[in-house]
């Protein structure tokens, strides 16, 4: 069901293209294919992932609570912004003087989607809702209120967070350091996209955290590989193309903009596939292989694996129990990345398992290799993987890898267009044919 999200049309392409790539995040699946604006499946209905744009700059009013009508005035004279005048003697002797300060604030808003991902905040308020509470008589100099006229949203938005800097003028009536005045701390979160005004009567003292904007970012949109590693989404495919971009750690649609990895020169190609192990993310291009190791706590880091093989066929990644991951590269060769997966110190390297089948490498439409398909059948021991033959741009040749006796099986004529092993007990095989007419 797309309807959720307004969604109407979904990009497909006839010619050799590794499709929609799929990465699970805490019961949700997240799909990009480099063209749309990626989605997220929650198992009811889809959404889209992430949000497009910064908030927009919210707009204020200074309210004065100077009618003696006024209840908060009346009852609640502690409730409000800024400091009440006080009465200090006049220097010349003239008995007390009213003595006012004055106060400013500046604000920041974001939007929240339903499932909690934050956008990049709006720029702060250029000017400052300042005021001055002076005045000597009974009604007069009492804090004031600031009336803040808050963005709405789009269709995914449910709620909005407010940032507001403590005042930012000191004692003396001159603006503090450019430091102190640019904090924003948590101040309210409206719980709804509807409202238009928030009434801002918080003291600074009462203020939340400040505000880390550097942790926030938009959805790398060009995104067409995604993968899920530590808890923390990553995704390349982007118009630079060896940039692997990764979100804050437990949230997966949210890409603070210095999180990411340029990896190798790009002779290499752009970034192909992603594939995530126990101890590290794999990331293939053309030519090259690459290592992301680490954590979110103590931070992530890169390592050069290869420059000789890369590989283009990102869907027919498939993990061998004990062994390895299995791949196919640029030539139609495949390969076995081993020692990836284990903490025993085995040297991680590639080691080629299609050396068997000269022939049929040979047969190999590499032009095709994006329509390339291969599975784990760990039922029967088996790695499968599907390829298109000179000729043909779709899959017809199944080469089976039966990886407990290290030997190969041909199947001919099976139209395979997509794959999965399903994840319940039974282990099946199921595959999607490109054949109209069977």
């Amino acid at each position: 069901d797309t309807s959720h999200a307004s969604i109407t049309t979904r990009t497909a392409i006839d010619v050799p293209w590794i499709g929609t790539q799929s990465s699970p995040f805490a019961g949700r699946l997240y799909l990009v294919n480099g063209y749309d604006q990626p989605l997220v499946f929650n198992g009811r209905f889809c959404d889209f992932a992430g949000h497009d744009n910064p908030a927009p700059l919210p707009e204020y009013g200074v309210v004065d609570r100077m009618s003696s009508s006024d209840p908060l005035l009346m009852v609640f004279d502690v409730l409000g912004l800024g400091i009440e005048n006080e009465q200090i003697p006049d220097p010349t002797g003239g008995g007390n003087i009213s003595s006012g300060y004055r106060s400013g604030y500046r604000y920041k808003v974001t939007f929240v989607n339903e499932r909690g991902q934050e956008s990049p905040c709006s720029s702060g308020t250029g000017t400052i809702a300042s005021f001055k509470n002076p005045g000597s008589t009974t009604n007069e100099g009492k804090k004031k209120i600031i009336w803040v006229d808050l963005p709405v949203g789009g269709p995914s938005v449910v709620a909005r967070r407010i940032y507001r800097t403590q005042s930012v003028y000191g004692a003396d009536d001159h603006l503090l350091s450019r430091g102190f005045g640019e904090n924003y701390y948590f101040l309210a979160e409206v719980q709804d996209n509807e409202t238009t005004h928030y009434w801002d009567i918080k003291p600074d003292v009462e203020l939340g955290s400040v505000l880390d904007d550097a942790q926030l970012g938009v959805w790398p949109r060009s995104s067409r590989i995604i993968a899920n590693f530590k808890n923390t989404t990553f995704v390349a495919g982007s118009t630079i193309s060896g940039r692997v971009r990764f979100s804050a750690p437990t949230q997966p649609e949210v890409f603070p903009p210095l999180n990411y990895f340029d990896l190798g020169d790009d002779i290499a190609g752009a970034v192909t596939a992603m594939y995530p192990t126990k101890n590290a993310l794999v990331v293939f291009k053309n030519r090259g292989i690459y290592l992301i190791k680490g954590d979110p706590d103590s931070g992530f880091f890169a390592q050069t694996l290869s420059r000789n093989v890369g590989c283009v066929s990102p869907n027919t990644l498939a993990e061998i129990p004990g062994q390895g991951v299995m791949f196919l590269d640029p030539t139609g060769q495949v390969h076995l990345l081993e020692g990836a997966l284990t903490n025993t110190g085995n040297p991680t390297k590639t080691i080629r398992m299609s050396t068997p089948l000269p022939k049929q490498v040979a047969r190999i439409n590499t032009a095709a290799l994006a329509n390339a398909r291969g599975v784990h059948n760990r039922t029967d021991q088996e790695y499968m993987l599907s390829v298109p033959t000179l000729g043909g741009i779709h899959p017809d040749l199944m080469l089976v890898y039966h990886y407990a006796i290290g030997e190969w099986s041909i199947r001919e004529d099976i139209p395979v267009s997509a794959c999965i092993e399903t994840g319940d007990h039974r282990g099946y095989v199921i595959f999607g044919s490109h054949s109209t007419t069977s």
